[in-house]
This record gives structure tokens, sequence and C-alpha cells, in this order.
């Protein structure tokens, strides 16, 4: 959903999650060190390793921003920040709003 949102103009906001320790994350950051140290290409990476990759230049380009990055800059709005500009800080973490809006637009055009 991350590249769909950033595909579609918009600026994501990524929730990472704590994932299992079994068998295949270790092996994926096992392949992900090989990449690191130039033992294996890039094209090589898999599972985890291979979105944060691309999560990373996302945010490299401003297109994506981490929840707790979010929630930092939110947190350093200034005291007049009313409700509505609490809003719109809101509406760039809801992406179904911002997609159905998107369709919506999108749709009165071709028309």
């Amino acid at each position: 959903m991350v590249s769909e949102t950033v595909t579609g103009g918009h600026r994501a906001v990524l929730l990472r999650v704590m994932h299992n320790r079994n068998i295949k994350s270790f092996l994926q950051k096992v392949t992900s060190s090989l990449v690191g140290i130039g033992a294996l290409p890039p094209d090589m990476l898999w599972g985890i390793p291979k979105f944060d990759r691309v999560f990373d230049h996302f945010i490299r380009h401003d297109a994506l921003i981490e929840f707790k990055d979010w929630i930092i800059k939110r947190r350093e709005l200034p005291k007049a920040c009313d409700n509505a500009c609490l809003d719109m800080m809101w509406d760039e973490f809801n992406e179904a709003k911002r997609a159905a809006q998107w369709i919506y637009d999108t749709w009165q055009q071709i028309r």
C-alpha cells in the first residue's frame, strides 16, 4: 500500500510492526548483511530487508515519513494550532480518505 500511495503522488506515513523471529527472518538478515558488505548484489534482497530498502528510498525523497517521526512533528506544532490544523495533520495519515478523494476527483475530470 505504501508504493501505491507514493505513486499516487501522496506522502505516506509508515507504521512498522514487530516480526516473528524464526529461520526465515534469520536468513533475511544474513542475506541483508551479505548485501551490505558487498558479497551479494542488492537484487538478492528479499522479504523485510527488501521492503526496508524501498522505504528508505521513499524517506530520502520525502515521499514517506515514519510514524514516530510524524508524531514528533505533530508535537512540535505551534501552540496556536487549532482543531483544523490538527485535522489537517490527521488527514496526512488517513490513506483511505486520500485515496477516496483521489478517485472522486479523477472521476469528476473524466466525466
